[in-house]
């Protein structure tokens, strides 16, 4: 098994309450997709949206983002990227929620390594 599934960012990815919200609103719109057609939902998309959900172990940071850096694998990593790339192309997505997507697309490239193959 490769290393790279396994990696984080070395910085962390610090997510302001409305990149939460959108973020946390993309992974569920992939869970109710799934259950829609009598799928399981993606586990990557079920693992996301409970991370911003907990805040980690900690619980969620008051009023100032939360940290998934270390809780977030390079492979979710960019199917967080991919799934929010397809949100912000959307004609019916709120201006506001592709500017706050594409500012976390920009910050997962930056802080991760290059997407494993299984999802090239």
């Amino acid at each position: 098994m490769s290393t790279t599934a396994t990696s984080t960012a070395p910085n962390g990815l610090d997510l302001t309450r409305a990149e939460q919200w959108v973020l946390h609103h993309v992974m569920v719109e992939h869970v109710d997709r799934a259950y829609e057609t009598h799928d399981a939902p993606p586990w990557w998309a079920v693992s996301i949206a409970g991370k911003l959900e907990t805040g980690g172990t900690a619980g969620p940071s008051p009023g100032t983002g939360v940290q998934l850096g270390d809780r977030v694998t390079t492979f979710e990593a960019w199917r967080i990227r991919q799934a929010l790339v397809e949100y912000a192309d959307r004609v019916d997505v709120p201006s506001e929620d592709t500017e706050l997507a594409w500012r976390i697309v920009e910050r997962l490239e930056a802080e991760f390594e290059d997407a494993p193959r299984a999802i090239r």
